[in-house]
């Protein structure tokens, strides 16, 4: 391959003339010069080297993206379509500008804690994460962030947190369900904290604006978390009999369940009717149709890479809690009573 000293050599230049326009440091070289270093290296196919080129910008031109696996959740977190499709689009579009991926997943915080320090990344995006993680995180790291759906964030936080109202979207499907004739339901999640707390919130608050019970027994949470996805499945339908909709807080979980119920010999909707929450892949490939709460996952990790890079430019934002749109999707997972 051919060498700096071989390009500089070739052209009667210095070393230090080439490799100041390889590296974009070009206030005192002329146009000229410019132009033929830039022919030379073309038709040399000279490739620089990265490592170098970032030392002398002190940049690594590395993303980080940092997310919480709760224990007993996933055998793998990118299984759920959620993440996946959140991953897929921060990649795409810090490819298209010229920065590459580092991701950290984890299930024990103080390993992601303790080697936070010894990052060498340009921002780091945070999902997920409880906002006590996010302060211990800071301690150590101290370069740009952005986070994505830290729902014990507080208002005044000096970092941004990319969300949606999750609360509104539960609420939104409960009434729908209500206002189909349903009045005795169940929620199905892996329990009710983060992210499927804000929307068991949202439930709770229809419930009570529409004169209906809530407590456990008149709206009885089915946690993955306490009994196992297996077992909780098992419980919706040993149970199917005290409510007629069951609000899923996500796909993954609907499509799941409704799958072991048609294994079971309980049909959807006319047995028993079922929603999501997010409108991924799973809604529109399971049987019947999913009834869920549409939400732009893509969009989410777009606009956290496009913020975390105005970051790194010195940008600032007078907003920190960016919360995206949302709507209800009606397919046919639910039977409409009246």
């Amino acid at each position: 391959m051919v060498t700096i000293k071989e390009i500089a050599s070739q052209l009667g230049v210095s070393m230090t003339t080439v490799s100041n326009v390889i590296h974009g440091k070009t206030s005192e070289v002329s146009p000229a010069t410019i132009a033929m270093v830039q022919k030379a290296l073309k038709e040399s196919g000279y490739v620089p080297n990265m490592g170098a080129r970032n030392l002398a910008q002190n940049q690594s031109k590395i993303i980080g993206v940092v997310m919480k696996e709760r224990k007993g959740r996933y055998t793998n977190l990118l299984c759920d379509p959620f993440y996946g499709e959140l991953v897929g689009a921060i990649e795409k579009i810090v490819r298209t500008k010229d920065y590459y991926l580092m991701m950290n997943i984890s299930d024990n915080m103080q390993d992601t804690l303790k080697n936070a320090a010894t990052w060498n990344v340009d921002g780091v995006i945070m999902v997920s994460l409880d906002y006590e993680d996010v302060l211990e995180l800071r301690k150590s790291y101290k370069k740009p962030m952005v986070l994505i759906d830290c729902y014990n964030c507080p208002e005044d936080a000096p970092e941004i947190n990319i969300t949606l109202d999750e609360q509104k979207g539960a609420f939104d499907v409960t009434e729908y369900l209500i206002r189909s004739g349903h009045s005795r339901l169940a929620y199905f999640a892996y329990g009710t904290e983060g992210i499927a707390g804000e929307r068991y919130k949202g439930c709770v608050r229809a419930l009570k604006e529409y004169g209906l019970p809530w407590d456990q027994e008149s709206f009885p949470v089915i946690s993955i978390g306490e009994m196992g996805l297996e077992g909780a499945m098992e419980a919706v339908c040993f149970g199917r009999d005290a409510y007629t909709a069951v609000i899923c807080g996500s796909d993954y979980y609907a499509a799941r369940l409704i799958n072991y119920m048609e294994d079971h010999g309980i049909r959807v909707p006319d047995d028993l009717s079922v929603t999501g929450f997010d409108d991924n892949e799973y809604a529109r490939l399971v049987r019947p149709h999913l009834t869920t709460v549409r939400q732009s996952v893509t969009e989410k990790g777009m606009r956290a890479v496009r913020i975390l890079l105005d970051l790194m430019n010195g940008r600032t934002y007078e907003e920190h809690n960016i919360r995206l749109p949302f709507k209800m999707v009606v397919r046919d997972s639910v039977r409409v009573l009246r």
